[in-house]
Order: structure tokens, then sequence, then C-alpha cells
């Protein structure tokens, strides 16, 4: 668990709780090993980790969302990590700037895709201003490079 305090800088308690309550998943290997076996866990989940405490966080760095929101966002944004693994090692490498837009629905579910862009200007919320518009709900945007920067030398 120490490269998931590394990677997040979150507390040891935070992480501890993530993982207890399978938010981040130790590799099957290490699951369950008994007393003085270490969790080890895969880069995809070192990279949700570092995703989900920004997602996790309020405006005064107060944690806000529910458990089970916390766990949907963890499938979702598992799922786009699986499927954008090539942007999201470039975000990491911090070759050009990378983002990840999720559009939480109400009564729905979340969506979500990374998009590279040049210049922050060039940022564009393709469907997401017209999903708004016909059902409630919100829009958040990571700025993945910043996120996942810590893991670059690891």
């Amino acid at each position: 668990m120490a490269d998931l305090i590394k990677a997040t800088n979150a507390s040891p308690r935070t992480i501890k709780f993530w993982v207890d309550q399978g938010l981040i998943r130790a590799t099957k290997a290490s699951e369950g090993g008994g007393h003085g076996v270490h969790r080890q866990f895969t880069r995809n989940e070192l990279i949700l980790a570092c995703l989900l405490l920004p997602l996790s966080i309020g405006w005064r760095g107060d944690q806000t969302r529910t458990l089970s929101e916390l766990k949907e966002l963890a499938k979702e944004v598992r799922f786009v990590i699986a499927i954008e693994q090539e942007c999201i090692e470039k975000a990491i490498e911090g070759r050009r700037p990378y983002y990840l837009v999720l559009t939480w629905i109400f009564e729905g579910g979340i969506s979500s895709w990374v998009t590279p862009t040049h210049y922050a200007k060039e940022l564009y919320f393709p469907g997401v201003i017209g999903e708004l518009e016909e059902n409630p709900g919100r829009a958040e945007v990571l700025y993945l490079n910043q996120w996942l920067s810590p893991l670059r030398n690891m």
C-alpha cells in the first residue's frame, strides 16, 4: 500500500478504507495472504487511486461522495483506464495535455472518455451540454497530467 500512498499523497487511512471497501483491488496473489504479506497492486490500480482522490474530494478538501458513488466511479474509471491505456500512459509521461471527462447523469449512469488537447482553450465537450440539457446531472473534468504525474518515476 506504500506505493498507493506515495502516488496519491492520500492518507494511509483513506487508502486502507478504499482497499478494504474494494475500490482499489490488490492482485489476487497478494490478497488474503495473512499477516506479514504486503498487498500488491497493478499499475492500473495505481492509476485508479490517483484519479479517485480528486473525484472524492469536495471544495474544502473533505470527502463528499458516498461509498456507493465512489464504487460506481471506480468501476467506470477502471473501464476507461483499460480502453484508453495509450492516452493514459502519454498523460503520465507528460507528452501532451490529456483530460478525463465524466458526465454523471442522476437517475442514470456515468459516461466518460479521455481527450487530448494542445491548449486548454481547445477543450470541448461533445455531447455533454446536450445531455445535461435533457437530463439532470453534472460533468467533471480532470487534468490527467497533473493527477498522474507522481507515476512518472514508478
